[in-house]
Parts: C-alpha cells; sequence; structure tokens
C-alpha cells in the first residue's frame, strides 16, 4: 500500500488472480486383454493452461514515503506488453512511467500488468496386474511436465513483496533489465518447473468387507521414497515411512 490514508487507492486484483484457466485430464484404458501381460494398461494425462497473474510495479526511490519499493510510478497511457519473456515485458516503459511530483503518489494502479501464462502437460503410464481375486499389483510411471516446457516467472527485478521495481532517471529513461525475466515459474524440482519422472509401485488387498488394507511404495529417481500402510479408506489411518 502506497498510501494508509487512502486504502481504496490499492484496491486492485489479488496476486493470484486468474482469468482465463483450462484443465483436462482422461483414463484411457488400452485395448490389449490377451494375458495379464499385456492387459490393464491405462494412459492418464492432465492437461493444464491459464494465463498469467498480475503483478504491482514500483519505485526503487524511497524519498516520498522513506520507504522503497511502495509507491507506484505514473502513468501517462495504455501499457504495451509485449508477451516475450526473452526481451522487456512492457515495450517502451521510458514513454508510458514517469516520476510523480514531490510529495505526490502515482496513478498507476496496483496489480494492473498480467505476467506470463502457464502450460503443463503430465501424463502417467498405469499397468494393473491381477495376482489373486483379491490382490492386485499396479506399476506406474508418472511424468509431470512431459514436453519440459518452461513456464516463466514475472517480470523483474522483484522486490520481496512480489512487486516489479522501475528505476527512473531523472531524464525520465528506464533501464533495459526492468521488465524483464529472471526466473522460472516455480523452483527448480517443483511440479511445473522442469520435466520431472516417478515410479510407483503398488499392492492392493481388495476385499468386499470393510477394511480393505494396501501397501504402496513411491520412488522419485532424483530424490527421497516413500513407503505407505493403509488400513481403512473410511479414516485416515495411513502410515508414512521415509527414506533417502
Amino acid at each position: 500500500m502506497q498510501d494508509s490514508n487512502n486504502i481504496g487507492g490499492s484496491r486492485g486484483s489479488s496476486d493470484f488472480d486468474v482469468r482465463h484457466r483450462f484443465v483436462a485430464n482422461a483414463i484411457y484404458d488400452l485395448p490389449f486383454t490377451r494375458n495379464r501381460l499385456v492387459s490393464g494398461w491405462q494412459l492418464a494425462p492432465i492437461v493444464s493452461v491459464q494465463t498469467g497473474n498480475p503483478f504491482t510495479i514500483v519505485l526503487a526511490s524511497s524519498a516520498i514515503t522513506g520507504e522503497a519499493n511502495t509507491v507506484r510510478p505514473n502513468v501517462n497511457g495504455p501499457v504495451p506488453v509485449s508477451g516475450n519473456p526473452f526481451g522487456q515485458w512492457i515495450v517502451n516503459p521510458s514513454a508510458v512511467f514517469s516520476t510523480p511530483a514531490p510529495g505526490t503518489f502515482g496513478n498507476l494502479g496496483r496489480n494492473t500488468v498480467y505476467g506470463p501464462g502457464f502450460a503443463d502437460v503430465d501424463l502417467a503410464l498405469i499397468k494393473n496386474t491381477k495376482l489373486t481375486e483379491r490382490m492386485n499389483l499396479q506399476f506406474r510411471l508418472d511424468a509431470f511436465d512431459l514436453f519440459n516446457h518452461p513456464n516463466f516467472g514475472q517480470p523483474g527485478p522483484l522486490a520481496a513483496n512480489g512487486a516489479s521495481i522501475i528505476t527512473i532517471s531523472p531524464a525520465n529513461v528506464v533501464p533495459n533489465t526492468f521488465s524483464t525475466v529472471a526466473s522460472t515459474r516455480f523452483p527448480t524440482a517443483d511440479s511445473g518447473s522442469s520435466r520431472q519422472l516417478q515410479w510407483a509401485l503398488k499392492l492392493r488387498f481388495d476385499d468386499h468387507r470393510k477394511w480393505i488394507p494396501s501397501a504402496s511404495a513411491f520412488v522419485d529417481p532424483g530424490g527421497s521414497s516413500f513407503f505407505r500402510i493403509k488400513l481403512a479408506p473410511s479414516t485416515p489411518a495411513d502410515v508414512f515411512f521415509r527414506y533417502n
């Protein structure tokens, strides 16, 4: 908030606002039924596509309030967005933004510019093998961000509060480093940051009675492994064992 005496002046979209989002998932049973080796295979894709989140532009100067990265600049017209994460996200910012007069606040609204969108495709390959009438063995291979599609973060330089910092010289010149993307949307190894593979093996003891115990093992090729015992579906009685 740039002006504590004008709370309404900081009204705007939330930081997690997404105007358009599309998610589709499916489970396809592969048509192989000859024997236990070739039957029971499934493909399960998940497709997620959404537009970007908004961000606020703040001045690096602390001359107005004594606190840097809180006051927004003046905007002199429409803010043109290039949509190019490899260049300046905002086109010709020197012609769009200017420093407010001494003792005044900028007229640019909060969270008025939207950053890069997000697109992700996950895919699971599943094999179910019936061992007995009550026992089922499931193997699955999960690929997150299957196509290793880059999802970019917000244009920076970024302040600690997530706002994009703009530096305007006395000659009203903005450096080329403003509104450039320097990172991905999520940290490395987080879902959606890069392609990740995981395989799991489950042994289920299916029964028509109330209690249905099962055992599961999860292994991440680049991280930890998990072993889980589930006692009943109607209670949160899951026991996890983790080892590195």
